[in-house]
Order: structure tokens, then C-alpha cells, then sequence
């Protein structure tokens, strides 16, 4: 809606696009029912989204980036919202619990003792679902207590000032000051898998090793699974041969033997070989396509080391990059 309205009213598009899957902290921009249903998780609409904007990528001729958002806690996690289409990834809950991040120490100190059980989803005063850590103030909110508070900023349309029972921007800024009886601390699905803080150097090498792996096993699969179509294709092209020498070579001595019976039956029967030879050929075609596939994949695999051995050898990194 936001690309064609504004290529409509003003010509032009976003510059990118972030899409926060139902995993992600804070707000969110789905019904309650959607959250936990599978239909809705970001591994499929991510390839949606990739899908249409395509669309306006060809139309005005540029690059588009999609960003991954939401749930993604690994450099495993990266890699596969790269698979799917992500230009890159937008990550919170890790970045909170680093020596860098400007929260409070008991901000941080929440993340690593939640669990996941502590982790939940409430309503929002500005009408949406949200998910949050809970904690001594959630618990009284939802026994009913009410927060003194003046509206000094009327942040957003939807919210409710009158029946609120706090406000939002209000306890969001008690939590980041490590006010934790008055704090409301948003985090995503995977903060209870924090354990320790760390610095912003030391997190980035611990998602750029994880991808690393990632990504050599996913050259491994390609590899095994190239080479399973290369059986295929051997195996398909051989039956195919075969077929056509036997089937219509039988075809030609039942024609010589039968010819005075007619040649309906033998039709038939020359129909149905050559549909069973046109289907060999297809999928014979299919695989050699699939295998360009792969073929391309890993050699664009093997460009990309390359590339990254090279920036290491130059001393572009300023530290190995491992």
C-alpha cells in the first residue's frame, strides 16, 4: 500500500523496507491470534514482501533493500533471512545486553535473568499487542492498579489517554533509567537465551563465526545435493536412450508383424511411448535446469570467499575475521 500510494502521489518509493516478523520486542503489528500462528512467521511473509517489491525494483530501476526483523538471534539466523531474500537483518535484544548499549545496568540485568516463561505478551495503552518482560509493575497493572500519570507528549492517536491505566512512553523511559518498579521492559521472544554482556566487537565476531559455519554447511548441502542430480541426470539420460531404442523399436516390428490389423491399436500404443519419452525429456530438462541452478550458486559461493580472503589478506579487516 505505502509503494503504490506513493509512486502514485509522488513517483518515487521508500529507499527500503524492514519486515518484523511476530518474534520481535516491543509493539507489534499483528492481531493477538496472529503472533503464534505459523502462517504469519517471518520465514514466510519475508518472501512475500521480497516478491512485490520486485515489482517496483523493475519499474523504477533501483535496488530495494529488504530487511529482516524479529526473532533473529544468530549469525545461523542471518544467514537463513539471507536464503530468503533479506538484504540484511535489524536485531534489538542482542544489541541491549552490550557494554555500549546506553540502558541501564538493571535494564540489562532484567534480559539476562528472565526466562522464557517471563516473557509475554500484553495490550498496549496505544491499542496494539506488544511483548514485554514481566515484572512487579506488569504484575499490578494486571491486577487492576492504575498509574498517576500527565500526558505530556500525545506520542500517538491510538492511545487511549483517558481510561490508560499508564503511559507508554512514560514507563518505556522508566526502564531504559532502571526504574524497575515503574518500567515497563520490552524485549523479544529469544531474550532469555542471553547469558552475559558483552561488547558491541565481541557480539558482531560471534554472528559473523555462526554465519561463517552456516553458510559452509549450506555449500556442503549444495554440493550433495548437486551431485544427486548429476546421479539423476546420468541415470534419466540413460533411461531415456533406452526408451527410445526398445519402445520404439518394438513399435516398429509389431507395426511390420501387424499392419493388416489396422493401425489404431499400434497409435495407441505409440502415443503412449512417446508420452512416457516427452516426460523423460522434461524431467531429464527440469534436473539440467536445477542443476544450472545449484552450479551458479556455488560458484557465486565460492566468488564471495574469495572476495572475503582477499579483503583479510589487504588488511581491510582490523581484525581477523573468523
Amino acid at each position: 500500500m505505502i509503494f503504490k500510494s506513493w509512486s502514485k502521489k509522488y513517483k518515487d518509493i521508500p529507499d527500503a523496507v524492514v519486515v518484523e516478523g511476530p518474534k520481535a520486542g516491543g509493539h507489534l503489528g499483528f492481531k493477538v491470534e496472529q503472533i503464534d500462528d505459523p502462517d504469519f512467521a517471518l520465514e514466510l511473509i519475508l518472501p512475500e514482501v521480497v516478491a512485490e517489491i520486485k515489482a517496483f525494483e523493475d519499474l523504477y530501476h533501483r535496488t530495494i533493500p529488504v530487511i529482516a526483523a524479529g526473532g533473529i538471534f544468530t549469525g545461523a539466523d542471518i544467514y537463513k533471512f539471507f536464503k530468503l531474500g533479506a538484504s540484511g537483518v535489524q536485531m534489538g535484544t542482542r544489541f541491549v545486553v552490550t557494554h555500549e548499549c546506553d540502558a541501564n545496568i538493571r535494564f540489562k540485568e532484567a534480559y539476562l535473568a528472565c526466562r522464557e516463561e517471563d516473557i509475554e505478551i500484553i495490550k498496549s495503552p496505544v491499542g496494539m499487542p506488544g511483548r514485554a518482560i514481566r515484572n512487579s509493575f506488569l504484575k499490578d497493572i494486571a491486577a487492576g492498579k492504575k498509574m498517576r500519570f500527565k500526558c505530556a507528549w500525545r506520542c500517538l492517536k491510538s492511545c487511549d489517554v483517558k481510561n490508560a491505566r499508564y503511559c507508554i512512553s512514560l514507563v518505556l523511559d522508566n526502564a531504559r533509567q532502571g526504574i524497575l518498579d515503574k518500567g515497563l521492559f520490552f524485549a523479544g521472544s529469544n531474550a532469555y537465551r542471553v547469558d552475559k554482556i558483552v561488547s558491541v566487537n565481541e557480539l558482531l565476531q560471534e554472528l559473523i563465526t555462526q554465519y561463517q559455519y552456516a553458510e559452509e554447511k549450506g555449500a556442503g548441502k549444495l554440493k550433495d545435493e548437486y551431485e544427486k542430480v548429476l546421479e539423476k541426470l546420468v541415470a534419466l539420460k540413460e533411461e531415456y536412450f533406452i526408451d527410445i531404442k526398445e519402445g520404439l523399436g518394438s513399435l516398429v516390428d509389431e507395426y511390420e508383424r501387424g499392419i493388416e490389423k489396422g493401425t489404431v491399436l499400434f497409435r495407441e500404443e505409440y502415443l503412449k511411448t512417446m508420452d512416457k519419452i516427452n516426460s523423460l525429456k522434461a524431467e531429464y530438462q527440469n534436473a539440467v535446469d536445477k542443476a544450472n541452478l545449484l552450479k551458479a550458486e556455488i560458484v557465486e559461493m565460492f566468488e564471495h570467499y574469495s572476495l572475503f580472503d582477499k579483503l583479510q589478506i589487504e588488511g581491510t579487516c582490523r581484525e581477523p575475521c573468523r
